[in-house]
């Protein structure tokens, strides 16, 4: 089992005080190859389903970065909860599971999803 904490890079995807697409995709590419594909695709089937990204989207990636005693303490919960667990779930289940858990910063899409990327099994927790 393999912990990756990308939340110290998640910063970089936005200019100024606002959520920058662009600076994202440079961001999700750098740090999970394979994702900025899913999420812009699951983003754009939200859009045609009449969502609206400056109403729906944009406020929610923006209070990642304004928000930051929430974004701190989803931190600190993501590394409470990960921590000593492929040796609590062997206690548990005697089993030791080949996957891959991320914290990344998403496109409010992805929290929870469980894919293959690159072949191995990968849940990603998206902020």
């Amino acid at each position: 089992m393999n912990i990756i904490n990308l939340s110290k890079g998640m910063l970089s995807a936005f200019e100024g005080d606002c959520f920058h697409i662009e600076k994202w995709k440079t961001y999700i590419d750098a740090s999970i190859p394979g994702v900025k594909e899913m999420c812009l695709e699951d983003m754009k089937q939200m859009l045609q389903a009449g969502f609206s990204y400056e109403k729906t989207f944009l406020p929610v990636l923006n209070a990642v970065l304004r928000e930051e005693d929430k974004r701190n303490k989803t931190i600190e919960s993501f590394l409470k909860m990960t921590e000593h667990l492929d040796e609590r779930m062997i206690k548990r289940f005697q089993k030791n599971l080949d996957v891959d858990l991320i914290l990344y910063l998403g496109l409010c899409n992805g929290a929870g999803w469980v894919v293959s990327l690159n072949g191995k099994r990968t849940v990603l927790f998206g902020i």
